[in-house]
């Protein structure tokens, strides 16, 4: 089924969970890219910036080591990047203001952007991405919600009616893996770090969407994660200790996590397959900026 524009952002992680180790994306309409300046300028109103100060900024990317081998006929390798802005509010909360960029060799990059809370702890608490959903045309921005206990998402709509609504509710400890999945896994990160004595039972959360009767859906897998200790990663050229973490989500291979003291995910790829790398490649604090 091709990726569907609502899932791009958690394709590289499927890349880091299967074999082989490639990304490819089908080429997008361009009415799913168009994503209106007024509905991204309006839906911002709702993180006030009079009382925040700028801690961050960062870039994730894909890196490759080595061939990537033969692509079939049909498909396209595609890089992903997340470049992002991190500020600190008043009321010692986070948020972040960032863009996701797919660039292919037969299309024009793809650019999708987005704005995220965190708590002080850097834990997701919500999310818009300013974009539609595929079978949806009236929809977006999508606008999501976690708190411990439940994930509610809107798809957003002009006309009430088309407004979708998605909720799962939680028992334990879940990563959003989709469409925030670097910040999402740092932060499920730190409770593996938090039980460093024992493997975590945790549940691994997707966004699809399987067809017009069905444009979004949520789906689960239980998963866990296990603290591994300490480990130096390098961050932009300068050598960080990070928190080494693995996180085993049923039924795909095991992920290698990387995090900083705060759970800002540093690095992460497959256990076993090495050669295709999700890193922190820029990072520049601003300022007297304390985080870190």
């Amino acid at each position: 089924m091709p990726v569907r524009t609502i899932s791009l952002i958690i394709t590289f992680l499927i890349a880091l969970l299967s074999a082989p180790a490639q990304i490819r994306v089908d080429q997008q309409s361009e009415a799913q890219r168009e994503i209106s300046s007024a509905e991204t300028s309006s839906a911002r109103l709702d993180y006030p910036a009079n009382h925040r100060t700028k801690v961050a900024e960062g870039e994730y990317a894909i890196a490759r080591i080595g061939d990537l081998g033969i692509q079939p006929p049909g498909t396209e390798e595609f890089e992903f990047s997340e470049v992002w802005t991190l500020w600190a509010n008043d009321d010692g909360g986070f948020e972040v203001e960032g863009e996701w960029r797919f660039d292919s060799p037969d299309t024009l990059p793809n650019r999708i952007p987005f704005t995220l809370r965190l708590s002080r702890d850097l834990r997701p608490l919500s999310l818009k991405e300013f974009v539609r959903l595929e079978w949806q045309s009236d929809s977006g921005p999508l606008s999501c919600r976690l708190s411990p206990a439940e994930l509610y998402c809107e798809s957003g709509a002009r006309d009430p009616k088309h407004m979708i609504i998605e909720r799962l509710q939680m028992t334990r400890p879940y990563a959003f893996l989709w469409p925030i999945s670097p910040f999402s896994l740092g932060s499920i990160a730190q409770t593996a770090i938090q039980h460093s004595d024992t493997d975590v039972e945790i549940t691994a959360v997707v966004a699809e969407e399987p067809s017009p009767a069905n444009p979004v859906c949520f789906v689960s897998h239980p998963a866990s994660m296990r603290y591994l200790g300490r480990e130096s990663v390098v961050v932009d050229g300068q050598s960080i200790l990070a928190n080494k973490t693995l996180l085993d989500p049923s039924p795909y291979p095991k992920l290698i996590l990387w995090t900083d003291t705060q759970g800002l995910l540093l690095a992460a790829q497959r256990a076993t397959l090495p050669g295709l790398r999700l890193e922190l490649m820029k990072y520049r604090r601003a300022g007297n900026a304390t985080h870190r």
